[in-house]
């Protein structure tokens, strides 16, 4: 078994919400999570803060294997999956898990479900105001395979008030520093994996639009890397409850 330090980044803030005739999803809080030492097989989540009883909580799992497959992740127990990204081509895969908060989380992992050798990267958000039903209005992927402007493109809601966000992953480290670039788009967090074992190591940034009110199209958004390489990347917008 591979030894690894998984290392968590913490983050308290209220990003959405406002407006009038009824109140959009807001992140309250987000935590990243990350390898560094070797590569392993699980990585051990940084959980966000003040998880409340009926908040949606969502996990998007980053991996970079050492030899082009397309890692999977299980399914960690009373999470449900939504949709994972990526191919041998870009590298890097995406996946997506949600569950309605019940007060009382424990502990999760993310475990790469057939066992190759992994740099990981994960971020736990925590949400209010989401529609706990079907909390993803509208969501897609896009994999680019080697490139130092990743073109994202945008999204378009279909009711008002949604909170769009977006996940990148790039097959290697020295892709830090990440940038992006598109109206309303800010980057919260960008991380890397450190570890060894052979095989590229893992860059990965988040950032949030304004709330789109009413339902339409987000800008289109751009993420540059520092190298050239490639990506995957998930846009996705929270649906208002």
């Amino acid at each position: 078994m591979s030894l690894f330090l998984p290392i968590g980044v913490l983050q308290q803030q209220t990003i959405g919400g406002g407006g009038g005739g009824g109140a959009a999803p807001v992140l309250e809080s987000w935590a990243a999570s990350r390898l560094v030492g070797s590569r392993a097989t699980t990585l051990v989540c940084t959980q966000a803060s003040g998880i409340q009883e009926d908040d949606l909580l969502v996990l998007v799992g980053v991996n970079d294997d050492t030899a082009n497959f397309t890692p999977t992740f299980q399914t960690p127990s009373g999470w449900t999956s939504k949709v994972g990204y990526g191919s041998g081509a870009p590298d890097v895969m995406l996946h997506i898990f949600w569950k309605v908060a019940t007060g009382s989380e424990g502990t999760v992992s993310l475990v790469t479900g057939n066992n190759t050798v992994e740099a990981l990267g994960a971020y736990y958000f925590r949400f209010s105001g989401a529609n706990l039903t079907d909390p993803f209005n509208v969501i897609k992927g896009v994999e680019i395979t080697a490139n130092s402007s990743h073109s994202i493109g945008s999204i378009a809601t279909t009711v008002d008030k949604c909170l769009p966000l977006w996940v990148f992953g790039f097959d290697g480290a020295y892709g830090i520093p990440l940038s992006e670039s598109g109206s309303g788009w800010t980057e919260l967090h960008e991380q890397w994996t450190n570890v060894s074992g052979g095989g590229s190591h893992l860059a990965m940034n988040f950032g949030v639009n304004s709330v789109v009110s009413p339902a339409g199209a987000t800008p289109s958004l751009t993420i540059g890397s520092s190298s050239w390489d490639g990506s995957t990347t998930v846009m996705f917008a929270i649906a208002p409850a």
